[in-house]
């Protein structure tokens, strides 16, 4: 029996991976046969898989391998460590490889060495905006237009909308997410001995595991579930008692014994309601009662309104107000609409998310609205 262990070509494995996913990401959807024999190639050795998943990462091609039912599966922290710090290189010559593949193997240096620039410099920008560095261990954020995603240390997936921060804080018992501003989007991975706690102001959304997502808006708060079930909370500070602290409390009648803890733990002021798979409700960022109802939503109109995790917009009807109020999260360029008729003009089309030239043009050519262009940041638009 040989001792030698033959370990996987890793380059080879790249390649393969790179035609994998621009075979999945094209026009005509995969037959049963490819999609037989690309399960086939993921299941030859744990490589295969994350390397597949860590392209894919990259590339935001992660929705088409969930159809697939391609399991993320849970990475150690070293696998983890080693892929964030060697994917944007792997991903750079495996793109190199599949453009040499396709040119043909005679491709010369000449051709080779501008191509791999022209990857670099954007596969450098690409891996900025969707990896985006925390800007300390346990912050992330967005800018106006970007859009990140991230895995945090227990497996569960955090996506971050346009111009958001979030602050992340784990602990043996408990994984609290602080939205700061913004909106984001958490697959949470199940534990059920610390649950996924999410904190708007004081409003909390608890989950185990499940999928969800929290707007905080200047006076309310949006939570929308896609999977599992999540609770809504008031909470309120507690009081956190340190040795210096605990004569003045014994003497303080504003302290009071239900808010002393050994913990910097939220005391509950109040539950609000459960949300289940498909539900959406909004909360008043300030009042205590639940003043809107739960909504239930179509698995359409559901796709539509998280249609940003793929860096899209898709509305179906939403009048024109409504259409510039959301796509003025993702640009810097003002839009005002000028005829307040106009406002109530049903809009329907896909846009990416931020791309302002193409709305005006479908606006302009199929609704019959006239774009002014004040200037580079000011833009109206009017009846013709």
């Amino acid at each position: 029996m040989s001792n030698l262990t033959e370990f996987p070509n890793i380059n080879l494995i790249e390649e393969q991976a790179c035609d994998w996913i621009v075979k999945l990401e094209g026009d005509e959807p995969p037959t049963a046969k490819e999609i037989a024999e690309f399960k086939a190639w993921v299941a030859q050795s744990p490589r295969h898989k994350s390397v597949l998943l860590s392209m894919a990462n990259t590339w935001g091609g992660m929705d088409v391998l969930s159809g697939l039912s391609v399991p993320h599966g849970k990475l150690s922290k070293i696998t983890k460590f080693k892929d964030w710090l060697c994917s944007p290189l792997n991903t750079l010559t495996a793109l190199l490889g599949w453009i040499k593949k396709v040119l043909g193997h005679a491709c010369r240096p000449i051709i080779a060495l501008p191509a791999l620039a022209l990857i670099f410099t954007l596969g450098s920008s690409a891996w900025y905006v969707v990896n985006q560095t925390p800007v300390h261990s346990n912050i992330y954020l967005t800018s106006l237009g970007e859009h990140s995603v991230h895995t945090l240390k227990d497996g569960s997936l955090l996506w971050l909308n346009s111009n958001t921060q979030v602050e992340v804080n784990y602990s043996k018992t408990k994984r609290k997410i602080m939205l700061l501003k913004g909106e984001a989007h958490f697959d949470v991975v199940p534990d059920p001995q610390r649950p996924f706690e999410v904190y708007a102001g004081n409003r909390m959304v608890q989950a185990v595991g499940t999928a969800f997502s929290v707007y905080r808006l200047k006076d309310r708060i949006q939570i929308m579930v896609t999977e599992g079930k999540v609770d809504l909370a008031i909470v309120e500070d507690a009081l956190v008692l340190t040795p210096e602290l605990t004569a003045l409390t014994n003497n303080s009648q504003t302290r009071k014994e239900r808010n002393t803890t050994t913990e910097n733990e939220p005391v509950i002021k109040k539950i609000l309601t459960s949300l289940t798979a498909g539900q959406s409700v909004m909360i008043p960022a300030v009042s205590d009662d639940l003043v809107d109802p739960v909504v239930t939503h179509e698995r359409g109109e559901l796709a539509r309104k998280l249609s940003w995790l793929q860096g899209k917009l898709i509305f179906a009807g939403e009048s024109l107000d409504e259409v510039v109020q959301e796509v003025s999260r993702h640009t810097p360029i003002k839009i005002e609409v000028a005829d307040p008729e106009l406002k109530k003009l049903r809009i329907g089309g896909q846009f990416q998310a931020g791309e302002t030239d193409a709305l005006f043009d479908v606006l302009e050519s199929g609704f019959g609205i006239k774009i002014t262009r004040v200037n580079k940041r000011y833009v109206q638009l009017s009846a013709k």
